[in-house]
């Protein structure tokens, strides 16, 4: 069983860094770009929560999912002001969630 959550925790890991890859490669033009559009930096503002290292403060997929929806209902003439209000509301990492504790428990099995 030990085996089986070492695998799971690796395979997890072994995704979420690749998942980095993608997106450095997807959005390496809006990362170092200084001129960039309000949805050019909301999608920047995305890439950086879910490339956070730390667990703690990396947003989950729900918080992600929440991100774009909020984005989306506010269409392309969004202003920079409601784009942080969304991050503050979405992907801003302020509290523990079900992701958290499951990702910690599996990390706590593999130990063992």
């Amino acid at each position: 069983m030990n085996q089986h959550w070492q695998t799971s925790t690796t395979m997890a890991y072994d995704v979420l860094m690749f998942g980095n890859l993608i997106s450095d490669h997807i959005f390496s033009d809006i990362s170092y770009n200084p001129a960039l559009s309000i949805p050019q930096i909301a999608i920047q503002k995305l890439a950086v929560a879910m490339k956070e290292v730390a667990p703690k403060y990396r947003c989950t997929s729900e918080q992600a999912l929440e991100y774009c929806k909020l984005l989306r209902a506010e269409g392309e003439h969004i202003s920079l002001q409601r784009v942080e209000e969304i991050v503050h509301m979405t992907i801003d990492r302020q509290a523990s969630t079900v992701e958290d504790i499951l990702r910690e428990c599996s990390r706590s099995q593999a130990l063992m």
